[in-house]
């Protein structure tokens, strides 16, 4: 009886918490939609700003409930790395400072410095702070005062009631006062507790009863400590003590910093178009959006909003091609042969899953890069999508510039291998940091040319019969991983077997054109001095 009770109250006041928030949301939006031509500028940012936070708070809210139930199973664990604690606090003390403006609250930072660089996990100090930071601004009313406060490893706060293990220097702490409702003594034995609700005079001030359960678990997490003092009607103080250094964790929970920073797409030259693409018949009834752009990309989603937000955010610099589900996803990429994909994970007919693992098990499309969109975030699902050969895992929801970033890297990064054939020649298979798939292929290709190399006759058409393909996923695959076409390919492998024989200096000139498939001696070495700046002779006595 009293666990069903727990659960209908939990229940409750989820749905008081969501409730809120969503019809905060409503309110905004029925007024853009209704007098957008009616109002000022202001009114509208003010209108975009009150949906912004109220979605942030709906998505704090659903993370809150995601992880009180991966710790519960023990299926969290931390990463930290040196950061600057200041530069963490500061942001986030701007947003609530935005965000409270209704109430007219004065939330201050204090710190005596300007940095303060420790050992920590971003992402649950993030969580700590705004699940403090949410129930201060709760439980204080119009007019109150929020302080937070950053006290360095060896300084004790007042009344703190210390639990910490080991030297004041082993720990900081983080205060976050209020001058709210407070709360009798006898309770705070209790707050810490899942499904505990803070007492309070105000019916409004619900909660779920599992933020200050999550705070204190993700805190011990941290190997730290929290503790509170309250007075009914006087606020409450609540003190974090974290580690100061990373002595604290082990090996595993340490990682050195990852930093993305968008490079300048002019650093990479264009992929020149040649004489010999191919032409193929175009599907008018496949579902795309093609323009005069370089690169184009595959959304396969099968919810129509999301997929037409995702197209809407990219189409003004990509080919936007669309698909409701994987094995619709799969027959566009044979047929138009993107260079990126970014797929939904669950879908009806063929979830993201099976489309990654058929993608990259069929050697026509093998090379296309796969970006995984989801709502589950959890370590395992990442690593189940990229074990199926997935290049990149977006946890849903999702920053636009974080979807751009990686785009983008994905392309940068296809561009600088392409730009290991430029000048170089052909590496071996095994210098080509691409899928299993893709290795074999140009294991397989590179034998059919070795084979063929003293033949002038042979064609792109005999080469992508003996490997299976058509000469449009030929030309396609060999683009997209080197830049070349396949004519150029074959070219550029035979000048490279030129080079080889010429090193040697056993041979005319002519003798080595003919041995590498080259019928006319002057068209060789029209085509060497292209490659390498040089002639054969030239190249040679280089060697002599």
């Amino acid at each position: 009886i009293e666990l069903n009770k727990f659960k209908l109250q939990f229940f409750t006041n989820v749905s008081h918490e969501v409730r809120t928030p969503l019809t905060l949301i409503s309110l905004p939006l029925q007024k853009l939609m209704e007098e957008n031509n009616t109002l000022s500028e202001d009114q509208k940012q003010n209108y975009f700003t009150s949906i912004d936070r109220n979605v942030n708070l709906l998505l704090r809210l659903v993370n809150q409930l995601l992880d009180f139930r991966k710790i519960e199973n023990d299926k969290v664990s931390i990463k930290v790395k040196e950061t600057d604690l200041c530069q963490l606090i500061k942001p986030i003390t701007q947003t609530f400072i935005s965000g409270s403006n209704q109430k007219s609250l004065d939330i201050k930072f204090q710190f005596d410095g300007d940095v303060f660089s420790v050992y920590i996990d971003s992402n649950v100090v993030e969580k700590i702070l705004n699940n403090l930071l949410s129930n201060a601004i709760k439980f204080t009313p119009e007019g109150g005062e929020i302080i937070i406060k950053l006290n360095s490893a060896g300084v004790v706060p007042i009344h703190s009631q210390k639990t910490i293990k080991g030297s004041d220097l082993d720990y900081f702490c983080i205060t976050v006062k209020d001058n709210g409702i407070g709360m009798p003594e006898n309770h705070l034995n209790t707050i810490f507790e899942r499904f505990t609700q803070l007492p309070n005079s105000k019916p409004s001030a619900t909660g779920t009863g599992i933020g200050l359960a999550l705070t204190k678990k993700i805190t011990e997490l941290h190997k730290g400590y929290i503790s509170v003092i309250s007075q009914p009607d006087a606020g409450s103080t609540f003190f974090i003590w974290l580690p100061v250094n990373k002595n604290f964790y082990n090996e595993t929970e340490i990682i050195e910093s990852i930093i993305y920073t968008e490079s300048d797409d002019s650093i990479l030259p264009d992929s020149k178009q040649n004489q010999d693409t191919p032409t193929e018949p175009i599907n008018q009834t496949s579902i795309s959006d093609e323009k005069n752009k370089e690169q184009t990309i595959l959304v396969i989603e099968d919810n129509h909003e999301m997929r037409s937000y995702i197209k809407d955010i990219l189409k003004d610099q990509y080919n936007i091609l669309e698909a409701n589900n994987g094995q619709e996803g799969l027959d566009v990429a044979l047929l138009k042969g993107p260079d990126i994909v970014i797929t939904d994970v669950m879908m009806p007919i063929m979830d993201g899953l099976e489309f990654c693992n058929k993608l990259k098990q069929n050697v026509k499309i093998s090379h296309i890069p796969v970006v995984m969109l989801t709502a589950k975030n959890a370590i395992e699902h990442e690593i189940e999508g990229l074990k199926q050969g997935a290049d990149q895992y977006i946890s849903k929801p999702f920053k636009i510039n974080q979807l751009k970033l990686i785009i983008r890297n994905l392309i940068s990064t296809r561009k600088q291998l392409q730009l290991k054939f430029t000048g170089l020649g052909i590496p071996a298979p095994k210098e080509i940091n691409v899928t299993s798939a893709d290795e074999k292929f140009f294991a397989a290709m590179i034998d059919t040319i070795e084979n063929h190399l003293s033949d002038p006759e042979f064609t792109v058409e005999e080469l992508s019969n003996n490997l299976g393909l058509s000469s449009v996923h030929l030309y396609r695959k060999l683009k997209s991983i080197t830049g070349m076409t396949p004519n150029k390919f074959i070219r550029s492998y035979r000048l490279k077997s030129a080079t080889q024989l010429l090193k040697q200096n056993k041979l005319r000139i002519s003798e080595v054109g003919y041995m590498v498939g080259f019928s006319d001696p002057k068209y060789f070495r029209k085509c060497f001095k292209g490659e390498y700046g040089k002639s054969p002779s030239e190249y040679a006595k280089d060697y002599s």
